[in-house]
């Protein structure tokens, strides 16, 4: 009797555990993750972060490119900087939707995350103090909505996210992603709490969503 009692607890367990291994072993690589990430570029110096959302469009905050005349976007594992025009912008959300004079071949079109659960991993990437070097990717956590005050009016489109590491000043306009590499948001700022990382705050995809129908890049 004790024995069925352990092989039923341990295949019990056995099923319980093995959803957990086959996500993490789907999930997307963090150097492909990497490769989505660019750098926002006034006059040749990093301003902030950005993202490949396909082989044209960037996506960044508004404050990012704000006191830009000229917009240039660095795409690290190029190693080369490319024009690129702001087909749209807007605060709140805080977004910016930008188009590459010049294609990045062999960059597939990013799927968009909407309905993120509570407690979900996601992983932020960006350029801490916009240095393509410090390139990094820090896990975080997803905890719920926020809707900002001046909003237009629906539903909220940015988010709150708990990260185990700092988010710096160039990180802005970064990405998070989901484990199977769509992206859920794009990081426009965050606070500390008693000097640890702590409730960092990005643009959900609902916002991205909307923004990319704005600049007329999906319907």
């Amino acid at each position: 009797m004790i024995k069925k009692i352990s092989l039923l607890l341990f295949f019990s367990l056995v099923l319980l555990l093995t959803p957990l291994f086959c996500y993490a072993e789907n999930c997307i690589a963090k150097k492909d993750l990497l490769n989505k990430a660019v750098l926002i570029q006034k006059q040749g110096h990093g301003k902030g972060s950005g993202i490949l959302y396909s082989p044209s469009i960037v996506l960044t905050n508004k404050h990012v490119i704000n006191d830009i005349d000229k917009v240039w976007v660095y795409i690290p594992h190029l190693q080369k900087s490319i024009s690129a025009t702001v087909l749209y912008s807007s605060v709140p959300p805080d977004i910016a939707v930008l188009k590459l004079s010049d294609p990045v071949f062999k960059v597939k079109t990013l799927d968009i995350e909407e309905h993120l659960n509570k407690g979900q991993k996601i992983t932020f990437v960006g350029m801490p103090f916009g240095k393509p070097h410090l390139l990094n990717a820090i896990s975080g956590i997803y905890n719920y909505p926020v809707k900002l005050k001046n909003a237009p009016a629906g539903k909220a489109e940015n988010m709150n996210i708990n990260l185990d590491d700092w988010a710096y000043s160039g990180d802005s306009g970064g990405g998070y992603f989901t484990c199977d590499g769509k992206l859920a948001g794009i990081h426009f700022g965050n606070q500390a709490h008693k000097n640890k990382p702590s409730n960092a705050f990005a643009v959900n995809g609902l916002g991205i969503v909307n923004a990319l129908k704005s600049s007329k890049i999906i319907k």
